[in-house]
């Protein structure tokens, strides 16, 4: 288990709720969700399936064209603080079992050089850059990977199933009564984004910790795959005396 911290930078989101990471928290934290009729039938006779489309980027872009125009939006708003260094991108995916424009050989390279195109002169490290397939699981593995790059210099679903599973794991591992504490599931909010599940949760408690709404001064974020994967990490505001709100 590793016991080195990792540092939260910049963060950057866009989601059916909106655009930038304060813009999604605020609307999670004010109950909003994006939910709405699509154009796809529901198989069962039911009328049209519910989506929460990402606004921005027109429904006629889709596959890797679409992924990195949301990216480009995500990355534009930590752009400044990126400097000229080249970055690796850890690119979190869905199990390689589960069909998808990405789940292949070539999707990294695929992603990244999307990415490039559409971020005019950003400089991605495509020889450090890693595919983590490991559905929700998977962002705790690509924080890992993060650590070992630094130091060693080279979420919940939308399922009920998952929310009983959460509550009764908090049951168990809390050392005595705790009278008020929420869980919070970005899903809800944003609906089923799989392996995106662990960026919305890290913007969900960043925010919280660092604009004081949070209900104490770190969060345990935890996640979820339909298999028997579960993975779990803390967050803690580390500059009490600093914060602003912003």
């Amino acid at each position: 288990m590793s016991h080195r911290a990792l540092r939260i930078a910049a963060l950057g989101m866009v989601s059916c709720l909106g655009q930038g990471a304060a813009v999604n928290a605020a609307a999670m934290r004010a109950g909003y969700d994006g939910f709405q009729a699509t154009a796809f039938a529901d198989p069962g006779g039911g009328g049209p399936q519910l989506g929460a489309p990402a606004p921005g980027v027109g429904a006629q872009v889709r596959g890797v064209v679409r992924l990195a125009a949301l990216a480009a939006v995500a990355v534009a708003e930590v752009r400044p603080l990126l400097g000229d260094e080249p970055l690796p991108v850890l690119l979190c995916l869905a199990e390689p079992e589960r069909p998808g424009p990405l789940n292949g050989p070539g999707a990294l390279k695929s992603l990244t050089a999307a990415i490039t195109r559409t971020c005019d002169g950003l400089c991605l490290d495509a020889a450090h850059s890693l595919i983590i397939q490991g559905g929700r699981c998977g962002f705790v593995r690509a924080l890992r990977g993060a650590e070992t790059m630094i130091h060693d210099e080279h979420g919940l679903s939308g399922e009920d199933y998952f929310f009983r599973e959460a509550a009764l794991a908090m049951t168990r591992a809390f050392e005595q009564t705790v009278p008020d504490h929420p869980l919070w599931h970005p899903a809800a909010h944003i609906g089923e984004v799989g392996a995106a599940v662990g960026g919305a949760i890290v913007v969900q408690a960043h925010q919280a910790l660092v604009r004081g709404y949070a209900p104490g001064p770190a969060a345990l974020c935890h996640q979820s795959d339909d298999g028997p994967a579960r993975a779990a990490f803390l967050m803690r505001y580390a500059n009490e005396e600093s914060r602003d709100g912003q």
